[in-house]
């Protein structure tokens, strides 16, 4: 799921989430949290026939729906494997076997109501975040479970003639400006002590590293131990009493001035990112969290990060609860 990027305390949080992940009848719903915080309201279900084996999404903050009452972002949203359980058994099977790279990233614009593609070739995409803390909110992180790798991608405009269109909202009339970002990839960084199982969440830099930017966390569970857990489970219909360890780690990018590379682009489109500056990862991954044996909390499959109070949340598909660490 993905929270809507509100900065006003006084208006509803609402949240993105996928449905029926991993399926060929994914849908992305929409639910708005009443002001009480006691009840959940869903407000619409987003589908489109790119729609299949979605897992992970996250929100765009650049872009939003024309529709004033049901403003909604637009948002990326990954697919777990190309190939689809039910459709393509042969070739999601070797997709497994082989560790093919065959799932994609798509980009569901919500002024214009269509998805496109636009992040090719992904092993096993278990997570995506943009990086809100950088200025221009145009960087992308896709962590691949099955390369062991994170990626990043920045959302940028080459083309504004190809990029840039006008279209109508279908529910009020209006016409507003929407643009379908271009993503140039970065760089990778891969984490070797645990290859599978990543989830990414941003971390406040309270390092004072000379040069940083943000920090991000990646929990890596033991991905195929979990396979088996989830069976068990099944078989048990129960919370299985296996453990496989859990993992945390810090990663810190560094930022550098890079003067020789100008790029000239009209001024009056104001998605043109500023090409000179530019991050480069360092190589430093602080390991901060440790349940090898998995006796305090097993196999994490989500990460999240409350700036405000401090704490990092871990939850676990197999586990009755979650648990909150002090950072």
């Amino acid at each position: 799921m993905a929270f809507f990027p509100y900065t006003d305390p006084d208006r509803p949080v609402r949240i993105l989430v996928v449905n029926q992940a991993n399926s060929s009848s994914s849908s992305v719903e929409v639910f708005e949290v009443k002001a009480s915080g006691s009840k959940l309201v869903h407000l619409r279900t987003i589908t489109d026939p790119l729609f299949k084996n979605l897992y992970r999404l996250t929100a765009d903050p650049l872009q939003w729906s024309i529709d004033e009452k049901l403003p909604v972002p637009s948002f990326w949203v990954v697919q777990h494997h190309g190939y689809d359980q039910t459709e393509r058994p042969r070739r999601r099977y070797f997709e497994d076997k082989l560790g093919l790279s065959a799932a994609t990233a798509i980009y569901y614009n919500t002024p214009a109501e269509s998805a496109e593609a636009n992040l090719w070739y992904l092993s096993s995409p278990s997570g995506i975040i943009v990086d809100t803390k950088e200025k221009t909110k145009r960087r992308v992180y896709v962590a691949n479970s099955g390369s062991g790798s994170v990626e990043i991608h920045r959302n940028t405009l080459v083309s504004p003639e190809n990029q840039l269109k006008t279209v109508e909202d279908k529910r009020t009339g209006q016409l507003g400006k929407v643009y379908w970002p271009s993503m140039i990839h970065q760089e990778s960084s891969h984490f070797d002590a645990y290859p599978y199982g990543i989830e990414l969440a941003f971390l406040p830099n309270d390092e004072q590293k000379d040069g940083s930017t943000a920090t991000f966390t990646v929990a890596l569970p033991r991905f195929y131990e979990l396979l088996d857990i989830a069976k068990d489970s099944a078989k048990r219909q129960n919370v299985s009493d296996k453990r496989t360890g859990t993992r945390v780690y810090r990663s810190f990018p560094e930022l550098r001035w890079r003067s020789s590379h100008r790029a000239v682009l009209p001024e009056e489109h104001d998605l043109v990112p500023n090409f000179e500056e530019v991050t480069f990862w360092a190589s430093v991954q602080k390991l901060i969290y440790n349940n090898e044996d998995g006796s305090l909390f097993s196999g994490a499959t989500s990460v999240a990060v409350s700036e405000d109070d401090n704490k990092m949340i871990l939850a676990g598909a197999y586990e009755e609860g979650i648990l909150v660490c002090s950072l």
